[in-house]
């Protein structure tokens, strides 16, 4: 259910009723958009599916998983009240631990792969440092009552793990090989008919973590696009260091229909950079990335660039974090800015199943650490210029101040906006720059998430299931690209 944190207790129940019996195994949740749900409220709804689930199968198990399951006990001093709910807990992808954990309790394996907590009886950890995944079939089919429309984005997966290690990064899939875990090009160029054919989708966010991570890749992803009868737009990651060195790309990744770029940049500050393992002159990198929007408006196809940045590199100091803000405030060529605090977990307490370079060796890259705060998660740390306690302070009045400028972009226009409006105001609010979406967003927000709450309940209880074609989806042929 996308729209379960909505629910009241009452509607909890009604589809519970509806949808699990005595022969249901497992029921999962999704850690990976709680960002607007403090770790309390999300455990709160965990408690009450499980109460009213166990109403109706005493036997039922619960596993969570997600991007907020990076570690063996995530949820800082709330794991405890999660285990009083969960029994399983998945780390990073879970294609194969998610059929592992059913074949387990349908009895089809003798036990449980994963590693148990010693603590807990009859709990497991699954990481991805047991179960692997593989690229082949992984195709999302949308079905009618997904309620789909044909001017909202939607996911498509290019290809998973980044190339690159930088020192700050927990992402478990990082420092891969340039050509692992790509999808086949006959696979990519049905999954775009498909939804063509069936929605009118043309928008996407290329879920990938560094789309232009190679040349083979986006030549390749060029030649799908060219044999596409119809023109997509799309937003994905872009390494910004690489469209220095394939200059080349620049206009190609606009040609193909790249729309909205989420860039990597972290600092201005030449040691932070060097300490991250960015690399690259940064006036290159701020040039390429100015040209490249130059040449999107000549050909009425506008970028909008993204920056992600950080707070707490070891050459930051308030002025030049400042100083790089004012920068990217006022740069015709980017629209938005999103901003982290530098997060530190160390020693006992880093339970994360890839912890990052900086996270391993603190002081090797000039930072002194101090037991966690009474999160019992997060480090406290200082640098030569900073600590976290400024960088958070420093973080909160940029946000006060971002709030008055920056316009949502890419990912929140193809995904969120899309489902608040018709398609009139949707390509109305996306050609006004000077729209006001704060106003919007307070106005709309609460009423669009309790319309899509009732849709989504009245699906469930009307039973709309669409029966998958699957001869639609035997090995696609070979597409001869020349």
């Amino acid at each position: 259910m996308e729209y379960g944190s909505e629910y009241s207790e009452q509607e909890v129940e009604k589809v519970l009723k509806k949808l699990i019996s005595k022969k249901t195994k497992l029921i999962g949740f999704s850690t990976t958009w709680w960002t607007a749900l403090s770790d309390k409220k999300y455990l709160d709804i965990m408690h009450m599916f499980k109460k009213h689930a166990q109403k109706i199968n005493a036997d039922i198990k619960f596993v969570v998983g997600g991007a907020r399951v990076s570690s063996k006990y995530p949820f800082g001093n709330g794991f405890e009240e999660s285990a009083k709910v969960n029994d399983f807990y998945v780390s990073s992808f879970a294609e194969e631990a998610f059929i592992h954990i059913l074949d387990y309790l349908s009895k089809k394996v003798p036990f449980c792969r994963g590693e148990k907590y010693e603590e807990f009886e009859e709990k497991y950890f699954l990481s991805d440092k047991i179960f692997k995944f593989e690229t082949k079939n992984l195709r999302t089919v949308w079905l009618p009552e997904d309620n789909i429309k044909s001017y909202q984005g939607v996911p498509i997966e290019i290809s998973r793990g980044c190339i690159f290690n930088c020192s700050f990064c927990q992402f478990p899939l990082r420092g891969k090989t340039k050509f692992d875990y790509f999808r086949r090009a006959e696979e990519l160029y049905e999954e775009f008919t498909y939804n063509y054919e069936n929605f009118g989708i043309t928008r996407y966010v290329f879920v990938d973590d560094t789309y232009n991570d190679s040349r083979e890749k986006i030549d390749m992803m060029s030649e799908v696009i060219s044999k596409l009868n119809f023109d997509i737009e799309f937003g994905s990651y872009i390494k910004p260091e690489l469209l220095v060195s394939f200059p080349e790309h620049q206009k190609q990744l606009i040609d193909q229909g790249l729309r909205f770029s989420s860039l990597g940049i972290e600092s201005f500050n030449e040691e932070s950079r060097k300490v991250y393992k960015k690399g690259k002159n940064l006036e290159s990198i701020l040039e390429a990335l100015e040209n490249m929007w130059k040449y999107s408006v000549s050909v009425d196809k506008e970028i909008e660039h993204q920056f992600l940045m950080i707070i707490g590199g070891p050459g930051d100091t308030v002025e030049s974090v400042l100083e790089s803000y004012e920068y990217i405030k006022n740069a015709k060529y980017i629209v938005s800015v999103h901003y982290t605090v530098l997060g530190l977990v160390y020693g006992e307490n880093n339970l994360s199943t890839d912890p990052s370079s900086i996270e391993t060796n603190p002081e090797k890259y000039g930072y002194k650490v101090y037991p966690p705060q009474k999160d019992g998660f997060s480090l406290c740390w200082e640098s030569k210029y900073m600590d976290r306690q400024m960088a958070n302070k420093l973080y909160k009045n940029i946000i006060a101040d971002q709030n008055n400028w920056n316009r949502p972009s890419g990912f929140t226009y193809f995904v969120m906006f899309a489902k608040m409006l018709s398609e009139s105001s949707f390509n109305e609010m996306y050609k006004n720059k000077d729209y006001n979406f704060k106003d919007f967003i307070l106005s709309a927000d609460l009423e669009w998430s309790k319309k899509a709450k009732n849709q989504e309940i009245e699906v469930i209880m009307n039973d709309v299931r669409t029966p998958i074609n699957v001869e639609r989806y035997v090995e696609p042929q070979p597409i001869k690209f020349v």
